[in-house]
């Protein structure tokens, strides 16, 4: 992440308020993305493949893990294949 997480945590805190599933199917990363306070004016723009999952239901299922191969945040997604 080239900008230190800043992205990656507005993206989170966007589908924290919409899109986040019920408490009992949540995941904990093994491995999550270091903390960091981001200002509120941060514009966020949602990756495109996030953001089709999104609009066909799809729930976050909890915080974002850090993936040191590919030096990207990844987040666990519930899509519910009756919902298609």
């Amino acid at each position: 992440m080239q900008d230190g997480g800043i992205q990656a945590h507005a993206i989170m805190q966007r589908l924290r308020e919409r899109y986040l599933c019920n408490e009992h199917l949540r995941a904990e990363p093994k491995n999550p993305l270091p903390t960091l306070d981001i200002p509120s004016n941060v514009i966020c723009e949602m990756p495109p493949l996030l953001k089709a999952y999104m609009r066909l239901g799809a729930k976050i299922c909890g915080e974002p893990c850090w993936d040191e191969d590919f030096q990207v945040a990844d987040v666990f997604i519930l899509l519910k294949r009756d919902d298609l």
